[in-house]
């Protein structure tokens, strides 16, 4: 039980008649992989790949900061849509933190990345957990955004607890 936290990234491809032979081949070949054709809707061919890119266990300031700036604060338990500009937000965030709290301690983490108490949320120290935390996220968010392939995919956030 407590804080589990994931990010993902969705695509959606369609096999309609407006699609490109590319696109309804690539259809195509996902709908046979995964044996739906049977079930799959001839007169609305569309599929949503999604992918979880991250997986985090109690960084509340990394749930923290995804329900107060992308989620107007709503913690509800329910997944959101995170822009790529949020993303390289955070992706900020989590390379200056590390070093202003080395320079100006808790109230510099406190400020910009704090951490949040919850129903087992974990630790809310700034310590080598937290550091940790923002480390897995930086390097996440990096390969996210230097991946053209993600260029056309969406990302959301979910937390359970």
């Amino acid at each position: 039980m407590g804080l589990d936290q994931y990010l993902s990234a969705k695509h959606c491809i369609s096999g309609s008649q407006w699609s490109t032979d590319a696109e309804r081949l690539q259809y195509a070949e996902i709908i046979d992989l995964v044996n739906a054709s049977s079930i799959a809707d001839p007169d609305h061919p569309y599929i949503t790949i999604d992918v979880t890119v991250a997986y985090w266990r109690k960084a509340n300031a990394i749930h923290n900061w995804f329900v107060q700036e992308c989620n107007d604060g709503v913690d509800d338990g329910n997944g959101f849509h995170v822009s790529r500009e949020k993303l390289v937000a955070l992706h900020q965030l989590c390379y200056t933190v590390p070093k202003g709290l080395a320079i100006h301690g808790d109230s510099y983490a406190n400020e910009h990345l704090p951490t949040t108490s919850g129903f087992f949320f974990g630790s809310t120290e700034y310590d080598e957990w937290y550091l940790e935390s923002l480390r897995y996220t930086a390097e996440v968010i990096d390969n996210l955004l230097n991946d053209p392939v993600t260029e056309y995919w969406d990302f959301f956030y979910r937390a359970s607890w």
